[in-house]
């Protein structure tokens, strides 16, 4: 009989223990400022354009780009007529910022209840980098839209899965 309450006495304690959440997997963690940005590869960005896509750890064109699932945008200043290779490089986080912006237009298989136009909501975390070896480098976007309003930034992990093996992180903590 000591043995059962000592039992029972165990599993409720254990009940009410908090699960461990890795800052990682946290919507509300924010990469410190000074972490680093590790470009692994080259990227080429086309010319006549700023920036390139990134999904699914693979640089796609604007069309294949599937806007309801995680994407970042790796940009730079110049826009340029000619192909511009930005090298493998450790780009600083010299600011970071979070953001949601909205947009009317339709989605399909949309949650509304009613038929109408619902609004659709940018989910934006926004990396502002510096590197004194490719300065035109300006910074990466990742995002999704969703037109749930219920919905949240994208975790440490969810960025790491968009980019793949192309970037990788070096956390400042």
């Amino acid at each position: 009989m000591k043995a059962i309450t000592l039992l029972f006495f165990s599993l409720f304690l254990a009940s009410c223990a908090q699960p461990v959440m890795n800052k990682f997997d946290s919507h509300s963690y924010k990469i410190p400022i000074g972490s680093l940005l590790i470009l692994n590869q080259d990227i080429t960005i086309p010319g006549g354009h700023t920036r390139v896509i990134i999904q699914n750890g693979h640089v796609v064109s604007g069309k294949q780009r599937d806007q309801y699932y995680p994407y970042c945008e790796f940009e730079v200043l110049t826009l340029k007529q000619t192909d511009q290779v930005v090298h493998p490089d450790k780009f600083r986080i010299r600011k970071l910022s979070k953001q949601m912006d909205a947009s009317r237009q339709q989605m399909f298989a949309s949650l509304s209840m009613f038929g109408r136009d619902t609004p659709l909501i940018a989910y934006n975390t926004v990396m502002y980098l510096s590197s004194q070896v490719q300065p035109d480098v300006y910074r990466m976007s990742c995002m999704y839209w969703t037109d749930d309003n219920m919905d949240s930034y994208l975790t440490q992990h969810e960025l790491q899965k968009t980019v793949g093996n192309i970037f990788s992180f070096v956390i400042n903590d």
